[in-house]
C-alpha cells in the first residue's frame, strides 16, 4: 500500500499570516504589533496615504522642505564616509537639466551597490536648499528602465519597528495573490452591479497597487459602501434577535 500524502489546505483569509512565504517568527511578531494575524488582516490593512510619485518635478520646480518626485541621473559613484562610530554617510551627486542635487543616505551603506553613475532614477524625498545647493536626504528611489513601468501612486502604510514599507507591501501583495481567486464578496451581486462597484478582489488590488486615480477612488467608494452595508446588516440582525427574545411564550392551560 502506498503512503497517503497530506497536502496543505489552500490559503484563505482566515489562514494565519505565517503560512505566507517569508513570514517567519520575527516578521509575524512585527505584524502582530499592527494587529495583523491572518491573511485577511493583511488584505484589510489599508494605506494611510498615497505618494503621487507620477507628478515629476525638476529640481528648480521643487519647493524647499516639500516632498516631491524627481527624475535625476546619478553623476558620481557613491562614496561612503564614517564621520563617527555607528554612523555611515553614503553620498553622490545627481542632476537634471535644471540643476544638481547632493543625495545623502544615513546608515544605509547598501545603497552604494544599488545606485550607479550614469543611470537615471526616480527619486522621492524632501528637497532642501542649503547654502546654494539642492539636497535630498535618504530618498526612496527606483531605476528608470525601458521595460518597467513605475507606479504613479505609491501606498504608505502604518508600520512599526522592524517592518519596512516595502516588506509590508510585498507581503500584502503575496497574500492577495494567494487568495484573490476565491475571495467571498460580502456585497450581493445585484447591489454591486447596480452601484457599478468593482469586485472585492479588484478593489483590494487597486487599494494596494493602484493603476490610476479613478480606479482607486472607485475601489475606496466600494469599500466604504461595504462597511456601511455590513454594519446595517449587523444592526438589523441584532434587532431581530432582540425581538425574538422578547416574544411572550404562551402555554396551554
Amino acid at each position: 500500500m502506498g503512503k497517503t500524502v497530506k497536502t496543505a489546505a489552500p490559503l484563505s483569509p482566515a489562514s494565519p499570516a505565517t503560512r505566507l512565504k517569508g513570514v517567519g517568527e520575527a516578521r509575524a511578531a512585527a505584524l502582530q504589533k499592527l494587529g495583523i494575524r491572518t491573511v485577511g488582516d493583511l488584505l484589510r490593512h489599508f494605506p494611510r496615504a498615497y505618494e503621487n510619485r507620477g507628478d515629476i518635478k525638476t529640481l528648480a520646480e521643487g519647493t524647499d522642505g516639500v516632498c516631491a518626485a524627481f527624475l535625476l541621473t546619478v553623476q558620481t559613484t557613491p562614496r561612503i564616509a564614517r564621520p563617527r562610530r555607528g554612523m555611515t554617510l553614503t553620498t553622490m551627486r545627481a542632476s537634471d537639466a535644471s540643476g544638481t542635487a547632493e543625495i545623502v543616505f544615513f546608515n544605509q551603506e547598501y545603497v552604494a551597490g544599488q545606485l550607479h553613475a550614469g543611470q537615471l532614477y526616480r527619486f522621492w524625498g524632501r528637497l532642501q536648499y542649503k547654502r546654494g545647493r539642492y539636497q535630498l536626504s535618504t530618498p526612496a528611489f527606483d531605476a528608470v528602465l525601458p521595460d518597467i513601468v513605475l507606479p504613479d501612486l505609491v501606498p504608505r502604510y502604518p508600520v512599526c519597528e522592524n517592518l519596512s514599507q516595502k516588506v509590508l507591501h510585498n507581503t500584502i501583495m503575496d497574500a492577495l495573490a494567494a487568495v484573490q481567486a476565491d475571495l467571498a464578496d460580502p456585497l450581493p451581486e445585484e447591489i454591486r452591479l447596480s452601484e457599478h462597484f468593482p469586485t472585492l478582489a479588484t478593489a483590494l488590488k487597486e487599494i494596494h497597487d493602484p493603476t490610476g486615480k479613478a480606479a482607486l477612488q472607485a475601489a475606496l467608494r466600494r469599500m466604504m459602501y461595504e462597511e456601511l452595508f455590513c454594519m446595517a446588516i449587523g444592526i438589523a440582525r441584532s434587532k431581530r434577535e432582540n425581538t425574538e427574545l422578547r416574544l411572550p411564550v404562551y402555554r396551554k392551560t
